[in-house]
């Protein structure tokens, strides 16, 4: 079996050179026209354009001054307020430390009092060290045990 390819032959228009260029003539012709009579219209049109965007920048800069000192004097103390107070509702409530603070308190006073009792009591040997009635033991302040041992007092 053999394939064959068949393809379709388009039709062919012959036109004349002449006609062809005879058209092109009259499309640039036309154009030409079209330029000449839009040209001082679309100059009228871009002045004017130009006179109206010019208009509406000198309308438009007093409102924007406007608008900008009501957003600082007005509008922006308003949100910093709503802003502050919606952080304070926010932040969470601090936690009481007050038994903390009694319990560091009262280690504190018991430290302090321990601190004291240390302090008389090196007081009270160094000057029982210092007065003159310690000696060395006599025989007469000395006990015998029952086992004949001497005891100190």
């Amino acid at each position: 079996m053999s394939i064959n390819i068949h393809t379709r032959r388009k039709p062919q228009i012959e036109v004349k050179r002449a006609r062809l260029h005879r058209m092109q003539e009259q499309a640039q012709h036309g154009v030409s026209y079209t330029a000449d009579r839009i040209g001082p219209a679309s100059q009228h049109a871009r002045e004017v354009a130009e006179e109206r965007l010019l208009e509406a920048r000198k309308w438009s800069a007093p409102q924007l001054e406007r608008a900008a000192k009501y957003v600082e004097s007005e509008l922006g103390p308003r949100v910093s307020v709503f802003l502050s107070s919606t952080a304070r509702r926010v932040e969470p409530v601090p936690t009481s430390h007050r038994t903390r603070n009694v319990a560091l308190a009262v280690l504190g006073l018991v430290s302090l009092v321990g601190a004291m009792g240390v302090m008389a009591t090196r007081r009270s040997g160094m000057l029982a060290m210092d007065s003159d009635d310690i000696g060395e033991p006599t025989l007469a302040d000395t006990e015998r045990s029952a086992n004949g041992q001497v005891r100190m007092p």
